[in-house]
């Protein structure tokens, strides 16, 4: 059972998160917003969704409260929302 959710109101753009996927040696984070919290996670998956702008997406949270934490769900590159679990 997830620890926390939360709901996404805003990310990065698609080649940031890349950008961390692809360096996750050199601490390369991204950080989302939720209404009430802000979120830093380096990604190490993201695996693409039939509509072809929402993702599935894995990482560990890399401050704050949940920091190592595993961050799993989806989020959309359209809208930049979308919703995670930790834990």
């Amino acid at each position: 059972m997830a620890e926390a959710t939360f709901e996404i109101i805003s990310g990065p753009d698609k080649p940031e998160m890349l950008w961390s996927l692809q360096y996750p040696n050199r601490g390369q984070s991204v950080q989302f917003k939720a209404p009430d919290a802000s979120i830093e996670a380096v990604i190490t998956r993201m695996d693409e969704l039939p509509d072809g702008l929402s993702f599935f997406i894995v990482g560990t949270i890399s401050s704050g409260d949940y920091q190592g934490k595993l961050l799993s769900g989806t989020y959309n590159f359209g809208d930049r929302r979308g919703q995670f679990s930790v834990g």
